[in-house]
């Protein structure tokens, strides 16, 4: 009887505890699958989510990735950087470089977003370098970031020396 009861137990613990995430990864899925007809969608449904954050480091990373996809396709802003962090670090360890390079790629444009330039740099370059180890699948777009970055910072550095146009941003 208490083998029994103990055996229930457990496997109502192990499905319970499978499905804590259920429902932000069900929308993860349904973003998933709008992201390259619909990604307007796909960044509604994803920026729908509650606290990303609080998500398994896991969820977060694939959340992360698809949020700066849609973000990037609509021309929307990109997630909040400090989340961003926790995925970029996650897919360093784990992740593919394909997904650590897009990350990183996110990572940085919302370092751009934010105005920390320097960030930005580093996680361009760094992103740049881990590509460079693979193949070149996503240096146009880590190039073409990294120079508008630059780009936004000799302006702003123009700016502050004195030239009397108005100030207007790159992006």
């Amino acid at each position: 009887m208490k083998y029994t009861q103990t055996v229930i137990l457990l496997l109502i613990l192990t499905f319970t505890g499978c499905n804590k995430y259920k429902e932000q990864r069900q929308i993860i899925d349904r973003a998933e699958n709008l992201i390259e007809s619909h990604p307007d969608s796909a960044y509604i449904l994803l920026r729908n989510i509650q606290a990303p954050d609080l998500m398994n480091k896991r969820l977060l990373a694939r959340w992360s990735l698809l949020a700066g996809k849609a973000a990037d396709k609509t021309n929307e802003k990109m997630p909040a950087p400090f989340i961003l962090e926790k995925a970029y670090n996650w897919q360093k360890r784990h992740g593919s470089h394909e997904n650590q390079a897009w990350t990183g790629l996110y990572l940085a444009r919302a370092y751009t977003e934010n105005k920390k330039y320097n960030d930005a740099i580093k996680i361009f370059t760094e992103a740049f370098i881990r590509q460079l180890r693979q193949k070149p699948i996503t240096l146009p777009d880590i190039c073409t970031a990294t120079s508008v970055t630059y780009i936004n910072i000799l302006y702003r550095q123009t700016k502050r020396s004195g030239s009397g146009r108005k100030q207007q941003n790159v992006f």
